[in-house]
């Protein structure tokens, strides 16, 4: 049950990112669809780490969205310090890749970025050091061999399991329904807008960026991208946004979006 705790827990915190994105309707919306996908229903029971990665990675990625869409306050960048360590802690490094490196990347390239708060920053990334590290510290002082068997997890795939081959992510297109088509839809013109810099580029690169990444990795498991459902939620709300706000372009025509609807519903 605490696997599922945190999966349900992990909704609120994809309203919470939604809200910042693209409103509270939004939020409420991307929250209803990651709820109903088949990685939810699949993976946000089972009993791994998974579930709890992708509770804290859902927390800090609304904790970087208010910080980067608003502005850098106490609250949010302790949060964003507990939250991201608390992902470290339970997968380790991925979590950096799912969280922070998106956020960096993205404000390399947005066309508006946030008056910086250098004393909040440095206090939230040594929480975020001590809540993340002292564990690794502890097991690395206490069992020597620890960091090499760690090590060797990340460099070698068990043997006991399937380790997947490299296009093992793409199955994130099947794990999306009832939802791929507009998954599809959002991801396309999120892509064919990228030079208008905005909040939907940042949310593309949450997503893709770690899919990539671990995809050169010898052990490959498709419950491993369950962290990104909720940034996957709201490339379905950016797909559905234009058949319900016709000044959202580009925009596909109606009977399309409307004929996949129906085909998927039946």
């Amino acid at each position: 049950w605490p696997s599922l705790l945190a999966s349900c827990l992990s909704l609120l915190a994809i309203y919470a990112l939604g809200r910042e994105i693209v409103g509270v309707r939004g939020g409420l919306l991307a929250m209803c669809i990651a709820g109903t996908t088949i990685y939810f229903a699949r993976y946000g029971r089972q009993a791994t780490t998974d579930a709890q990665l992708a509770l804290w990675v859902a927390a800090a990625n609304a904790a970087l969205a208010r910080m980067i869409l608003r502005r850098i306050t106490w609250r949010n960048a302790l949060l964003g310090g507990v939250a991201i360590g608390l992902a470290f802690m339970s997968k380790g490094p991925i979590a950096l890749l799912m969280t922070i490196v998106p956020a960096a990347i993205y404000l390399c390239f947005a066309a508006q970025r946030p008056r910086v708060r250098w004393m909040p920053l440095i206090i939230g990334t040594i929480v975020l050091i001590l809540v993340g590290g002292w564990w690794y510290a502890y097991v690395d002082w206490r069992i020597p061999a620890a960091m090499h068997h760690w090590t060797k997890e990340l460099t070698v795939a068990d043997s006991g399991e399937h380790a997947g081959n490299v296009f093992c992510y793409t199955s994130i297109f099947i794990y999306v329904l009832p939802w791929t088509a507009m998954f599809i839809f959002g991801l396309v013109w999120i892509c064919v807008e990228w030079r208008s810099r905005d909040r939907w580029l940042w949310i593309v690169l949450i997503v893709l960026l770690p899919a990539i990444a671990m995809s050169f990795f010898p052990e490959r498991r498709e419950r491993y991208l369950l962290p990104l459902l909720g940034p996957a939620a709201l490339l379905v709300v950016r797909g559905l946004l234009p058949m319900f706000y016709r000044s959202i372009g580009p925009r596909i025509p109606d009977w399309v979006q409307w004929a996949v609807l129906f085909a998927l519903a039946t």
